[in-house]
């Protein structure tokens, strides 16, 4: 379960960038016999190559037998105080003799948090690799958003709007949103009226209800958006009209 994850405290530095190279989350516990040694991470490798160690040096000479763990006793509050922590990218889970029964890293427990799951310690956070707060920035010809979360049953994103610009009329079949303006003012279209708005003010949109954001000032709009529905995929815009001649 563990093994892309775990090295022996006699492997090579060699064979643990293999292993770190292929697990892609920059670390490995060391163990004996099951029973967790230390940690080691990309940054300790190269701090280690460059005071002189070579690739064929074991890493036990390198890695950190000091380091934050959890427990199987450990609640949801130890697991926020420990990823609190900005060292703390990952924390093995040991049972009451140092044997290593789980591996967790802060984009799992962010992940699984955020997707309305209960803090369970034995869960198999090695299978979620996927994660579903995102941070990619995606540009239109009316600016851009970010993507920052995206669960079974909401997306989060941040728009912004240029000066000039403004996005499709369009409505969507399977999900509503809800606006704030974080910065800025511009003017919204609610089913053909307009409705001017400014920082802190909210707008609803229910589904297959027909909108359009516009920015008529010199500076940014920016939006903060939460959308609740069945699907959230881009494909869910049903255009109007487009003056990017998207229709």
């Amino acid at each position: 379960m563990f093994n892309l994850y775990t090295c022996k405290k006699t492997d090579s530095i060699r064979t643990v960038l293999s292993k770190i190279d292929k697990n892609k989350e920059g670390f490995l516990v060391v163990c004996n016999n099951g029973i967790v040694d230390s940690i080691v991470t990309d940054g300790d490798i190269r701090r280690g190559l460059l005071s002189g160690f070579s690739l064929d040096d074991c890493v036990i000479k390198f890695s950190n037998s000091k380091f934050d763990y959890l427990t199987i006793a450990s609640k949801f509050e130890h697991a926020c105080e420990l990823f609190a922590l900005s060292k703390n990218k990952f924390l093995p889970i040991l049972d009451s003799k140092n044997l290593l029964v789980n591996i967790i890293t802060r984009q799992q427990f962010n992940d699984f948090m955020l997707n309305d799951n209960d803090f369970n310690i034995n869960e198999n956070f090695v299978k979620l690799n996927s994660p579903k707060t995102i941070e990619t920035i995606s540009n239109r010809p009316w600016g851009f958003y970010i993507s920052t979360f995206l669960s079974p049953h909401c997306q989060a994103k941040i728009l912004t709007i240029f000066p000039a610009s403004e996005t499709s009329l369009q409505y969507h079949k399977n999900r509503e949103e809800h606006w704030v303006v974080v910065k800025g003012n511009g003017a919204v279209i609610k089913d053909n009226k307009m409705h001017e708005v400014k920082t802190g003010d909210y707008i609803y949109i229910q589904k297959e209800e027909k909108h359009r954001l516009i920015n008529n000032s010199n500076s940014n709009f920016i939006i903060s958006e939460i959308q609740i529905g069945s699907y959230f995929g881009e494909d869910d815009i049903v255009r109007m009209e487009d003056k990017y001649g998207r229709i």
